[in-house]
């Protein structure tokens, strides 16, 4: 009677080995085991496929896909001598079914397999940049991005922001070259990526007070010392040509004698800046001053041997020196201002 229960209760527990077993071991037979795994940064998947423990070599590994999902990886496969696959990694979220055979026996498994999630930065030519924030083919929406810069440095763009409909986030051009880190986290997933970023080449001229143009090159706050500058002009103009700018960042071209379009492009470190401006000949005044016999003196105001009447004449004496005629006067109709005689003190 014992040896009767002993021996059912024996039964039983193989039985319930038999049952529970299958379940309790994922894509395994009774000599074969497959074992996909996915790598969080690169995202290709490795297949392994074992017998009790061993790697199995030349196994063939079949990965299909339902009809109406694409994935690069599909097709036949032989194992290495790890008994592993490589897999990569897909454009977007699919689901395989992978199926090992060798020596006769056989085992299948299906698992999903994601894109990793990835950020870039892109600079726009007006010295803005935009992060995109990626999962294969796809952009990913409300995705976490934030951006930081070292102790050291100073970016008004830092912060935390969330991707638009389109998985992008904009940061704006910078005052002067910075390099930026940025996190973008979704899912529960994150990557990382840094980018140096540089504000945008500019070129501007003006107008000198003697005619001259000058021409000024910077980056945001900066001014570019070494920039090259070319001048081309719609008429004849003596300084067409190509210069270097000054440690201002300058460079001064004449006065031209007749009215010119100029077209100026600066470069530095492969970017460029171009614009163009119409420049007018500047008749710059002149100044004469002539003592008389009587001790009077005349200032005579004019432009290219014309007099200009209502000029603003200003005297002033240096040091410590007094004279009656100091002050502010305008020319007549003649052009002139008469000045009285310089009367000496005598001690």
């Amino acid at each position: 009677m014992s040896t009767k229960r002993t021996g059912a209760i024996l039964m039983a527990a193989v039985l319930l080995v038999s049952a529970v077993a299958p379940a309790t071991v994922a894509a395994q037979s009774e000599s074969l085991s497959i074992d996909v795994t996915q790598d969080d940064e690169t995202g290709t998947a490795t297949i392994s496929v074992a017998s009790n423990g061993t790697a199995v070599e030349n196994a063939t590994v079949n990965v299909t896909v339902t009809e109406n999902e694409t994935y690069s990886g599909t097709g036949t496969y032989e194992t290495d001598g790890n008994g592993t696959v490589s897999l990569p990694e897909p454009d977007e979220s699919v689901t395989v079914t992978v199926e090992a055979t060798a020596d006769g026996a056989n085992a299948s498994t299906t698992v999903t397999l994601e894109p990793v999630l990835d950020v870039s930065v892109e600079e726009g030519d007006d010295g803005s940049a935009v992060v995109t924030v990626m999962r294969g083919n796809a952009t990913v929406e409300n995705a976490t991005v934030n951006v930081t810069v070292t102790e050291n440095e100073t970016y008004v763009g830092t912060g935390e922001y969330e991707t638009d409909g389109n998985g992008t986030v904009s940061l704006p051009e910078p005052d002067e070259s910075v390099t930026v880190a940025i996190e973008a986290t979704a899912d529960g997933d994150s990557a990382t990526t840094t980018a140096a970023l540089a504000p945008d080449l500019d070129v501007a001229v003006e107008g000198a007070d003697d005619g001259s143009v000058v021409v000024t090159v910077t980056r945001g706050n900066a001014t570019v010392e070494n920039a090259t500058v070319n001048v081309t002009a719609n008429t004849t103009y003596v300084d067409e040509g190509e210069y270097e700018t000054d440690g201002n960042g300058t460079v001064t071209l004449a006065n031209p004698d007749e009215t010119v379009e100029l077209t100026i492009t600066a470069t530095d470190d492969g970017d460029e800046a171009t614009t163009s401006v119409v420049v007018q000949h500047l008749q710059t005044l002149a100044v004469g001053v002539e003592q008389a016999a009587d001790g009077t003196v005349t200032v005579s105001v004019g432009r290219l041997g014309d007099p200009v009447a209502n000029a603003t004449v200003e005297v002033a004496t240096g040091g410590n020196e007094s004279y009656a005629g100091s002050g502010e006067y305008e020319t007549s109709e003649s052009g002139t201002v008469v000045l009285p005689l310089h009367r000496r003190t005598s001690r």
